[in-house]
């Protein structure tokens, strides 16, 4: 995330319950690298079948329970579980969950994770949960990113593509609208490394003035596709070139095709 080694010795046990069918999303996977700004307090474990959260909630919890951990759930319903599982007086929080089955690729299976979504689906699902809400960690993530994975314009014109009610325009409005904190905010995060929050809002505006020139650099007709490079990579320069691959998101999600 970076992991802490109790948060990787809990994927060391529940990762074998990982599948197609329940796989490891959002900042879980986005933090996971050493080189991650900050840790997540929790692990998102998401299905694309609403009675598949139950079933894995349970396998997990006797998995975690047959280990020597404490599973205390809070939250216990047929679409959302949510418990604290801990032991030696460290915990981590586990969250299962129901999400479209909607993306633009197929689910990854990884080494230590079992089976995740990629990368690029996780970043436009930032995207959209950054719209709805005021919270730093949210630009922290996004800034992160831009500056290692995909430019925040084409993150940004890729989610419309996941809800079609967005425009990038009404996302980039939104944007600008949560994107308010202070230094408590700031500090409130699990940091990797120090924040300056007055260079963290400078960074945020002018990434987010960069994603404006990118969108509307954007051929309208391919709005809501994700742009690839020729090594079939998520682009990370903010102006359209002809070069680029317009990918489509689908049910289930799709490699995309050499022609």
């Amino acid at each position: 995330m970076p992991l802490t080694d109790f948060q990787a010795d809990v994927f060391k046990i529940i990762s074998r319950n990982r599948n197609p069918d329940s796989y490891v999303a959002d900042a879980t996977l986005i933090h996971r690298n050493a080189s991650s700004p900050r840790y997540s307090r929790d692990i998102d474990l998401f299905h694309d079948a609403l009675e598949a959260v139950a079933a894995s909630a349970k396998a997990d919890a006797n998995s975690l329970q047959k280990a020597g951990y404490q599973t205390d759930f809070s939250i216990q319903t047929d679409t959302f579980q949510r418990a604290i599982v801990s032991r030696d007086g460290e915990s981590v929080r586990l969250e299962w969950a129901s999400d479209s089955a909607f993306r633009f690729f197929p689910l990854v299976r990884d080494d230590l994770l079992g089976f995740r979504l990629h990368d690029a689906d996780s970043a436009t699902n930032k995207v959209l949960a950054a719209v709805g809400r005021v919270q730093i960690r949210d630009v922290v993530d996004l800034l992160y990113l831009g500056a290692t994975y995909i430019s925040l314009g084409a993150a940004i014109w890729a989610a419309c593509g996941k809800d079609e009610g967005w425009t990038a325009e009404l996302i980039l409005q939104e944007l600008r609208r949560n994107g308010r904190y202070n230094p408590a905010t700031v500090e409130g995060l699990d940091l990797a490394k120090p924040i300056d929050p007055k260079a963290l809002k400078s960074e945020w505006l002018t990434a987010l003035d960069g994603a404006e020139v990118s969108i509307r650099s954007f051929p309208a007709l391919t709005r809501g596709f994700l742009f690839l490079d020729r090594s079939r990579e998520p682009v990370r320069n903010p102006l359209f070139s002809a070069d680029w691959i317009a990918h489509r998101g689908s049910v289930k999600g799709a490699w995309p095709k050499i022609l």
